[in-house]
């Protein structure tokens, strides 16, 4: 099992060294800047919940 994970270690090491070289810290930043925000968690819930009265959550537990 550890070889298994071991390869994947090394092919996700060699993505994100790629993925560095291809777009330069700057433009990754610039980016960051131009974006909008982010949804609110909670107010997108509260939001649904008041339109219909009901939970918007769908959750999935599982025993660890």
């Amino acid at each position: 099992m550890s070889d298994v994970l071991d390869r994947i270690a090394a092919y996700k090491r060699e993505d994100v060294a790629a993925r560095k070289a291809a777009v330069s810290q700057d433009a990754v930043e610039a980016r960051a800047k131009e974006a909008t925000a982010p949804r609110g968690f909670r107010s997108a819930l509260a939001a649904r919940f008041a339109e219909t009265g009901r939970p918007a959550l769908i959750a999935e537990i599982k025993k660890a």
